[in-house]
């Protein structure tokens, strides 16, 4: 009833995710290689973009790419944005200053 529709008996094999990646690398490698080379470029040379202001960069250079793809290839040329640590706070509560007995005297 459910699995025996003779549409789903006409459809051959379905290629595995791997095999359809590795398609498309093969067709795309050199423009892809170029891409990456130049994400690498701008981001090793603005540190503190990230990945969002990068792909506006590479779209007016003319090369235009879906974000899913240019935040992976972001992660992978390992251009993260280093976090900045936060400033030091005083712990606990201050000691007042003690006022002076004399002159001269602090």
């Amino acid at each position: 009833m459910f699995g025996s529709s003779s549409a789903s008996a006409s459809v051959g094999p379905v290629p595995s995710l791997a095999w359809i990646g590795r398609r498309c690398a093969m067709r795309t490698g050199a423009v892809m290689m170029a891409t990456c080379g130049r994400l690498r470029e701008i981001g090793l040379e603005r540190r503190r973009f990230g990945y969002r202001r990068l792909g506006i960069m590479l779209a007016r250079e003319g090369i235009m790419m879906n974000y899913k793809k240019l935040l992976r290839l972001y992660l992978e040329e390992n251009l993260r944005v280093r976090r900045r640590r936060g400033r030091k706070r005083a712990m606990g509560t201050r000691a007042p200053m003690m006022l002076p007995q004399g002159p001269n005297k602090r």
